[in-house]
């Protein structure tokens, strides 16, 4: 698989990137490895750089993904996540909006600068 995660220089967020077509395996192996990194830092800001990496989930995928499997991995909604996505790109769409209906504090960007600036607003607009 082709994807990292790493705490910022600051240590202030996590950064992560993917290169490599998103599928149901890649984005649960991916957020193990995120939510691995999260509990033995604590922290819980997430930037994702997802450009060049578009999402090959089918409507029904992302829905188990969003409500069955990120449930069942226990992965927690207090975490705040901006993901930065081509400006051409709209496979990434619906995944947000299912993921944010299940209760998971996530918002994709065009640009890195508003994204990071966004995960941590005192009240981050949705």
């Amino acid at each position: 698989m082709s994807h990292s995660a790493s705490l910022s220089e600051n240590g202030k967020f996590i950064v992560c990137k993917l290169n490599e077509l998103i599928t149901l395996d890649v984005a649960k192996e991916f957020a193990l490895e995120v939510d691995r990194l999260r509990r033995t830092t604590g922290v819980k800001r997430v930037f994702t750089d997802v450009r060049g990496a578009p999402n090959v989930l089918s409507v029904f995928e992302n829905y188990d993904f969003a409500y069955k499997i990120l449930e069942s991995i226990q992965i927690q909604r207090d975490v705040r996540a901006a993901i930065l996505i081509d400006q051409t790109d709209r496979t990434h769409n619906f995944a947000e909006t299912v993921i944010r209906n299940a209760g998971y504090n996530v918002r994709l960007f065009q640009d890195e600068e508003a994204a990071i600036t966004w995960l941590f607003e005192e009240k981050p607009s949705k």
